[in-house]
């Protein structure tokens, strides 16, 4: 799929859509997209850009990882790794 529109468009749309994702499997336990393509779309995300939204650009400079503390390399929204043993 070819993205559409400027570099902050794209990556404000990458954010939110990975937002979605993240909250339909994290908080309604109801996933949306795969693994994989959570995986694939979380190592697009640049957590430095701007988009023109500043809680959006903060929330991401400040609480997204595209991989945890622990260095297994899944992608993930939150501090505890439930991928591995290391969490």
């Amino acid at each position: 799929m070819t993205a559409w529109g400027s570099p902050e468009e794209v990556e404000r749309r990458n954010r939110i859509r990975l937002s979605a994702w993240a909250f339909a499997y994290e908080i309604e336990d109801d996933p949306i997209a795969s693994d994989e393509a959570f995986d694939a779309l979380a190592k697009t995300i640049n957590p430095t850009a701007t988009t023109g939204h500043p809680q959006l650009d903060a929330f991401f400079a400040t609480e997204f990882s595209p991989t945890p503390a622990c260095g297994c390399g899944a992608t993930q929204t939150r501090s505890a790794c439930a991928s591995c043993a290391n969490a």
